[in-house]
């Protein structure tokens, strides 16, 4: 069906489009999947192609097992296509123009069990600076749900170890004895002259830490643990044993409902 305008088609996408030579090829091979489907459906012109024959090739892609990420694609090259075919004058309109991609599928966060938890935190001695730094910044990192951001922006005058808070970016983050224990200890023995100012957590250079630093070192621990899934545990533990959705989102500090929404799921599921 499309065999005449799939050369022009091409020479659109490479030199109007500027798709490097791999996107091209991949765009003009679901062209042709989608042109032996319209084949299959005697299909002689594109203006017989209509917004419900281009559903029902997505759901046949589906059926097949295609990704939504996949689908979604294929939808995209149909539309250059289709794009191309109306700057061309081929055809009057555009039936994939209301069409939306499917919905790509949410992926399930990490979380890690309370007895891997146990398992990391009790990793880092404390034996020498770096143990204590990488205990302290742990414990921190479980014990409230900080972000990345947040733990490498401290500074020592941000944590009030006796009141067992943190002031952050605005916000107050209450801290249990865990944390607030690791972090003294590794103060006072290896940063007993630190000013207020100074950064909390600290490099081999006596810089603040970066936050590909952080990921280092959290990475260090496990190869499946990251300092998302360490937040994530955060908040499903603290969901399972009973606390509000609404508290745990104010201390992550999320403004999105959904995203507790998929952890209080995942606390739900650890109960039964």
């Amino acid at each position: 069906m499309f065999d005449k305008w799939i050369r022009g088609f091409s020479n659109y996408i490479t030199d109007e489009k500027s798709l490097v030579k791999s996107s091209a090829e991949a765009y003009i091979g679901d062209i042709k999947g989608f042109q032996e489907y319209l084949n299959d459906l005697k299909l002689n012109e594109p203006d017989d192609v209509s917004s419900t024959i281009i559903i029902r090739y997505m759901l046949n892609l589906q059926r097949s097992g295609k990704n939504p990420s996949t689908i979604s694609r294929h939808l995209s090259s149909i539309r250059c296509l289709f794009q191309y075919l109306r700057d061309e004058g081929i055809v009057k309109t555009d039936p994939t123009r209301n069409l939306k991609p499917p919905r790509k599928e949410r992926r399930k966060p990490a979380v890690l069990t309370e007895n891997q938890i146990g398992s990391l935190l009790e990793l880092p001695t404390g034996e020498n600076e770096k143990g204590a730094r990488d205990r302290a910044i742990i414990q921190l990192m479980y014990g409230t749900g900080l972000r990345v951001s947040e733990i490498i922006s401290l500074s020592i005058g941000d944590i009030d170890l006796k009141g067992k808070t943190i002031s952050i970016m605005g916000r107050l983050v209450p801290m249990d004895s865990e944390p607030r224990d690791s972090i003294d200890s590794y103060i006072l023995k290896y940063r007993p002259d630190s000013r207020p100012e100074e950064p909390l957590f600290t490099n081999r250079s006596g810089s603040r830490l970066s936050r590909q630093g952080l990921w280092k070192i959290i990475k260090s621990y496990g190869s499946e643990t990251t300092p998302q899934s360490i937040r994530n545990s955060f908040a499903v533990h603290m969901l399972s044993r009973g606390e509000e959705p609404e508290r745990v989102g104010q201390l992550l500090g999320h403004s999105d409902p959904s995203s507790i929404h998929i952890l209080s799921e995942i606390a739900d599921g650890s109960k039964d």
